[in-house]
């Protein structure tokens, strides 16, 4: 996942816009990696082979008859982050290359309403499992402590985008061995779009769907048990 996730999450919430609650900025003492026995961001992983894990990607079908399939490229890129600048220090990483999992793939999917275009994005990553949850840790750890931020006024757009991401309190049934959901909200134009990020990880195989908050919750069970190879 790395670093090219912050990018996919700011990118879902950069349409959108809204004051939002600011999230919580407090240094976390606690080492996420704590426990390991080995550098947690080595190498020697256990892992699927893309090809497998671009299998267990959702279908438009799967997410439902309305929706159809956009062109999503898997990342090659985990060195931009957008406007948010996350202090790896804190977490013992000297670069964000550190973060890099054996294999990442990604899939998008858009529905029409109206007068505009809802999308969700699947991201599944693969590594060894101990690597695996010690990368989500860390990522969805920068999610929640990064922000506000403002993205740079683009053309047709009148002022700049102001986004906040906050943690939100996970659903009631467990998906995975860890889970993680961010809310991120988006201001720009006086509109408001709130932008939900879902992750899960079991095993060596790791899910984030990213996109309204109803389409994630419609969709990110069968998601977890496609990954996991379940259906």
């Amino acid at each position: 996942m790395g670093a090219a996730t912050i990018t996919l999450a700011l990118s879902a919430c950069g349409s959108s816009n809204g004051p939002g609650s600011t999230p919580g900025t407090e240094a976390k003492q606690a080492d996420p990696l704590a426990g390991a026995t080995d550098r947690p961001f080595g190498s020697g992983a256990t892992a699927l082979t893309a090809q497998k894990l671009r299998q267990r990607l959702l279908t438009a079908s799967e997410v439902g008859p309305a929706y159809k399939a956009v062109t999503e490229g898997d990342h090659d890129d985990n060195d931009s982050f957008g406007p948010c600048k996350p202090d790896f220090a804190r977490y013992g990483i000297n670069d964000p290359k550190e973060l890099d999992l054996a294999a990442e793939v990604k899939s998008g999917f858009a529905l029409e309403v109206g007068d505009g275009r809802s999308v969700l994005k699947e991201e599944l990553s693969t590594d060894a499992p101990k690597k695996l949850a010690a990368v989500y840790k860390v990522i969805f750890d920068v999610f929640s402590t990064c922000g506000p931020l403002e993205v740079p006024e683009e053309p047709g757009q009148h002022g700049k985008i102001s986004i906040t991401m906050e943690k939100a309190p996970l659903p009631e049934r467990r998906l995975g061995e860890e889970q993680y959901r961010i809310l991120s909200t988006a201001t720009w134009d006086g509109k408001t779009e709130v932008t939900e990020i879902a992750g899960v990880r079991d095993g060596n195989v790791g899910i984030v769907l990213t996109g309204p908050s109803d389409m994630v919750k419609q969709n990110l069970g069968k998601a977890v048990a496609k990954a996991k190879g379940m259906t």
